[in-house]
């Protein structure tokens, strides 16, 4: 019978209870994560000239939405921060494209720039996915689980 490699613990499992210091940072991050999308919104219709869009938003979303997850679980202590980014982003953006009582929209619909309200919405959703897959992996276990299988394989050296 083969012997079985454990895998090793994750540090994100193993953490502790966060002190004040660790509140206080997640507080921070999420008020970061806020202003973040909320410039990304303001952003979107970003236009030079006439009318050629610059998809700076698109790129702040990616990097936001990817980094930010990963910075809140590890820096803060608390274990389910790296969900908070995501959830913010879902409680913003969707209402900020749908269209009020007085005919406004955040995110407009039927214009050019449409195009990257919906590659926006698009790309936001998977780089939040994303991101909270990436914010839940501890690299150091796959590099310590890889290290222990290639140690198996290797055939004793002769004396």
């Amino acid at each position: 019978m083969a012997s079985q490699i454990s895998r090793p613990a994750t540090t994100l499992s193993k953490q502790e209870k966060p002190g004040p210091v660790g509140w206080l940072s997640f507080a921070i991050w999420s008020v970061v994560a806020l202003l973040l999308v909320i410039v990304e919104i303001l952003l979107l219709p970003f236009t030079v000239g006439r009318g050629i869009h610059i998809p700076i938003s698109v790129l702040l979303v990616v990097l936001g939405n990817s980094l930010i997850p990963r910075v809140m679980s590890i820096g803060t202590g608390v274990r389910w921060a790296w969900v908070v980014p995501a959830i913010l982003w879902v409680l913003i953006v969707f209402p900020a494209s749908m269209v009020t009582a007085d005919g406004d929209a955040l995110l407009p619909g039927k214009t050019y720039s449409a195009t990257w309200n919906m590659i926006y919405l698009g790309v936001g959703a998977a780089t939040a996915l994303f991101g909270a897959v990436f914010a839940r992996t501890d690299f150091t276990a796959w590099r310590e689980h890889r290290s222990a299988i290639r140690a198996r394989r290797k055939p004793a050296s002769p004396p």
